[in-house]
Formats: C-alpha cells, structure tokens, sequence
C-alpha cells in the first residue's frame, strides 16, 4: 500500500512539496481476482475453460489428448473407432467411439451416449459416469443436463465459441461459462459428446 501523508504540505529549501494524494476509498480499491476468474484470464486459446460458481475446471485440447489434473484422456484409432483411455480423478477411462455412439467405463460406471445432429445442432443422450446426460450444442447455445445439474448457456463471444449462463444443481443456481477451444470442436461428434460429458462431470456437473 502506498504511504499517504495528511495535513498540510512539507516546506523544504522554501518550496512547498506536492500536495499529497487524496487516500483512495474501499470502493476504488482493486477487488482481488477470484480463483476462477484467474484460472479463466490464463486459459489459453488451446484450453477449455468450465465453469459453474467457484468451481471450474481447464483442460488443455490436443488433436490426441485431454490434459489436465482431473483428467488425461488420450485419443487414438482410426475414424469413426476411436478409443479414448486414459484417467479422470482416480479412475479409469476406457471408451469405444463409433460414429454415432461411445460406449465403456469411467471407472466402474459406464458410459454410454446416443450420439446425433439435429437441425445443425450436437445432442448426446444416455450415461456419462452412471449420471444420466442430455447435451445440446449448436452455435448459439449450450443446454446439458447432467445427473442433478442443468446448464442454460448463450454463446456470448462471436469469434469463439464462449457460452455464459446459469447452473442448477438442485436449489442452488449459479453463473456458469464453457469455453470451448477450436480444437475440440474439430474433433468427431462422438468422441466432442464424450470428452465433453467427462469434462462437466470433473467439473462436479453430476452431483
């Protein structure tokens, strides 16, 4: 903090010092970053960002990896039977994706996801961790149920895809971003639909 003198100026070799600096008031005091909002102004553009209140999650995007410390899932195969292995918290992940399904374990609970394109749009339906998943993403929005929690997003970033929202989990809502990297959404619908569910179910998105 600087040193703010009161009272009348200090007379030196006949001159009068500057006077001092009105002390600032608590309101133009800076607010100090919130974990998330610092994790946030880091992620870069080869990173997703996720978030719900103060919980978030960054996970760098690779075209053959999730990398982060919740999650390392490698992605492998040729396309359309890709598998995705790796780990998420202290389980591990072994999936099969098929052009329109992704099947296997996070852990010892399964996953399985219906995977299609309605009218443009992404939408995957069925398991992500033994939580019941229901995903729609277009360009405009992002609507997910996962387990208890919904998200209720709009894409708010014109030259990327961000969405901000709402999420409920239960009673409790809060502000919600995803952030998706180009990356990501370059990646097969089956395999985007799965990294997507493991992401928001690290992020706590299945309690």
């Amino acid at each position: 903090m600087g040193l703010v003198v009161l009272g009348a100026g200090l007379v030196f070799g006949g001159c009068a010092s500057e006077p001092a600096a009105p002390a600032a008031s608590p309101a133009q005091e800076a607010k100090p970053m919130e974990p998330h909002e610092k994790a946030a102004a880091s992620a870069t553009n080869e990173d997703a960002f996720l978030r719900a209140g103060r919980q978030f999650l960054v996970v760098r995007v690779s075209p053959g990896n999730l990398l982060s410390p919740q999650i390392n899932v490698d992605r492998s195969g040729k396309p359309g039977d890709e598998a995705l292995r790796g780990w998420m918290g202290s389980g591990a992940v072994n999936l099969t994706a098929k052009e329109r399904e992704v099947s296997g374990l996070v852990g010892s609970s399964p996953l399985r996801l219906r995977v299609s394109r309605e009218a443009g749009a992404l939408r995957a339906e069925g398991l992500v961790a033994g939580q019941m998943t229901d995903l729609r993403l277009d360009e405009d929005r992002m609507d997910v149920q996962v387990g208890s929690c919904g998200f209720v997003l709009t894409r708010t970033a014109r030259m990327g895809h961000e969405y901000e929202g709402m999420a409920s989990c239960g009673a409790a809502a809060m502000p919600a971003q995803v952030r998706l990297p180009a990356e990501l959404l370059r990646w097969r619908d089956a395999d985007l639909s799965a990294a997507l569910g493991l992401m928001l179910v690290g992020l706590g998105g299945g309690r």
